[in-house]
Order: structure tokens, then C-alpha cells, then sequence
């Protein structure tokens, strides 16, 4: 646990300085399950890419608790994938 010691959005607003922004959650399981699944019409490269992803996901549900997925902005939007160590 560091300087936000939880992952709410309120910390997680005040953490990224984005006072005015759009941020709303998803589920970050089913959005690391839908890039990590194996496709049988993914050329070699998609399947290389669902590979990285899918050893992000082991990385990140290995490691971190209570994790939460959060889209920032409107038009450009930045996704962040955030929990407790």
C-alpha cells in the first residue's frame, strides 16, 4: 500500500489529476478476457498480441487485489487497470 491505499474512483481522480474528467468503471476481468482470448480468425500477429495480454492479466490478478478498471475522457479515452498490492 502506498500514497492510495484504495482503489475508489475518488482516490483514483485525485492520483491522476483529471478533476474534470470523465471517468467511469468496467469489469477489468472480462475487458483482459476479451483481448486475451484466442480467435480462430486472429492472424499470427493477433495471436502474439493475445498472448502479451493474456500474461498481463496473470500479472495483474496475480499481484494486485480489489482490481478495477477504469476509463478516463470522452473522445480520447485512456484506460487504466488499478488494485492493492
Amino acid at each position: 500500500s502506498g500514497k492510495y491505499p484504495d482503489t475508489s474512483r475518488a482516490h483514483f481522480r485525485d492520483a491522476i489529476a483529471a478533476p474534470d474528467e470523465e471517468i467511469t468503471e468496467a469489469d477489468p476481468y472480462a475487458f483482459l478476457a476479451r483481448l486475451s482470448a484466442a480467435r480462430s480468425w486472429h492472424t499470427d500477429r493477433d495471436t502474439a498480441n493475445a498472448k502479451g495480454w493474456q500474461v498481463l492479466a496473470n500479472l495483474l490478478t496475480s499481484e494486485l487485489d480489489q482490481l478495477r478498471l477504469y476509463r478516463v475522457g470522452h473522445v480520447r479515452i485512456r484506460i487504466f487497470i488499478v488494485g492493492i498490492d
